[in-house]
């Protein structure tokens, strides 16, 4: 009974846990269908799906789930794809390897969230919170889904996301489509992918 409680417990968890994470994606494409604008639907719907995956992820701490196992492991390989992410971005960059400067997009998500000019702080600081909202919530849902995978699954994961990025990006955010475009940013989510699947596959497996 108690083990079958667990279990029921664990995949209502897991449903809402996707949920809360598909929020930053859904404040983005609701606004570029015109359907509800980001400030609006962040307000109203990020906030409280940040605070309530903050709780289940305490609850299932505090129940000894096999939820939190999958939770933690997204939060701590979200961190962790996300500095190989940026950080293999920025030297890139510093490099001068690609004539494509790799944080443009983060100005404009800030000024589609704050209506500030892109050249503003305001739009640059709004524009690094999304993006590192993006990266934990990708990292959570790679976690709760694919859990104790292969690292290479993180991969295939990470290509999904970029071939996303390569089809959306240049018409909705206004960047244009060249070699320097699609090389920063293959090589930022292979970054991000490897990353993030074997920090998941090693915490997740060590738990079991």
């Amino acid at each position: 009974m108690i083990a079958g409680r667990a279990r029921t417990e664990t995949m209502a968890l897991t449903v809402v846990g996707l949920a809360c994470a598909l929020v930053s994606s859904a404040a983005f494409w609701l606004h570029m269908l015109g359907w509800v604008q980001m400030p609006f639907f962040i307000t109203v719907i990020g906030w409280p799906s940040i605070v309530l995956m903050l709780i289940i992820g305490l609850f299932s701490w505090q129940r000894k789930l096999s939820f939190w196992r999958r939770f933690r492991a997204g939060v701590v390989g979200g961190a962790v794809a996300l500095i190989a992410y940026d950080g293999i971005r920025f030297g890139l960059h510093s490099l001068r390897m690609f004539e494509f400067y790799p944080f443009q997009s983060h100005r404009v998500f800030g000024y589609l969230i704050t209506g500030e000019p892109i050249s503003s702080q305001a739009a640059a600081v709004t524009g690094w919170l999304y993006h590192f909202w993006n990266g934990f919530s990708f990292a959570i849902i790679y976690a709760l889904i694919a859990g104790p995978a292969r690292w290479y699954w993180g991969w295939v994961w990470a290509m999904i996301l970029e071939i996303a990025m390569l089809f959306t990006y240049p018409s909705l955010l206004d960047i244009t489509l060249n070699l320097g475009f699609v090389g920063v940013s293959l090589i930022g989510h292979t970054a991000f992918g490897v990353a993030l699947g074997l920090t998941v596959s090693s915490m997740v497996r060590e738990g079991e």
